[in-house]
């Protein structure tokens, strides 16, 4: 062998071993932070899924529960109409019964406190009705 490149040999072979260690502790280090963040992130993945998992199962209970809710509302909104109209009904038919009892104490003459009373209905309009029973009783040809 040549002597100058001898030297040369020498000192690269424990160089070269000690590359080759230091490229090998790098690489298993690297691997290692690889398979320590594969892990971590499979364990991201995992929360992350059963918090998607809860979510979904929350937006069920919510959505079931306003379906059941507007059902109980439109059930609600029926009663109150039939309630509705039957007060109505109700009221429409006691006014008539109000006005038939006036009109007839009228005939009969009794005076506007007591047919105020009996009725439900206001003085002025038992007066107003007084009025109109006149007009109407006088004869067409006086």
């Amino acid at each position: 062998m040549n002597t100058i490149t001898e030297p040369f040999l020498t000192l690269t072979t424990p160089f070269l071993s000690v590359l080759a260690l230091v490229a090998a502790v790098l690489g298993l280090l690297a691997l290692w932070m690889a398979v320590f963040r594969v892990t971590r992130l499979q364990a991201q993945q995992k929360a992350l899924a059963n918090q998607l998992a809860e979510l979904e199962k929350n937006a069920g209970i919510l959505v079931s529960g306003s379906l059941g809710m507007g059902q109980r509302i439109m059930s609600l909104e029926k009663k109150l109409k039939a309630l509705d109209e039957r007060q109505t009904g109700i009221g429409v038919a006691e006014m008539d019964f109000s006005y038939s009892q006036a009109h007839s104490m009228i005939d009969q003459g009794v005076d506007a406190g007591t047919v105020a009373v009996n009725t439900g209905l206001s003085r002025s309009e038992i007066d107003l009705m007084q009025l109109l029973h006149r007009t109407t009783k006088k004869p067409v040809y006086e």
